[in-house]
């Protein structure tokens, strides 16, 4: 995967990992298809680049990984209590 500037993808969303790195979902398209990028991004005086740390697959994937980090989420909640 090549770097690029957020200016490139629709960017869906965005939280804060830390003082000085986001966590940016966006939406890329490549060669016909939609893909889904997680990736790290760190903001700078032109705008913010990324990172190579981050995750791409096909977007018709997203519901799985979903459902996935669900049950995650639940197993956790049943293996150390309630979340925070």
């Amino acid at each position: 995967m090549s770097e690029g500037t957020v200016a490139e993808n629709d960017v869906i969303g965005r939280f804060k990992k830390s003082n000085t790195a986001d966590i940016q979902v966006s939406v890329v398209p490549w060669e016909g298809n939609n893909y889904l990028d997680i990736r790290e991004v760190l903001p700078g005086p032109d705008g913010c680049t990324y990172t190579k740390k981050g995750i791409r697959f096909r977007a018709d994937l997203a519901g799985d990984l979903v459902e996935l980090l669900g049950q995650l989420t639940t197993e956790s909640q049943e293996t150390h209590g309630e979340a925070v």
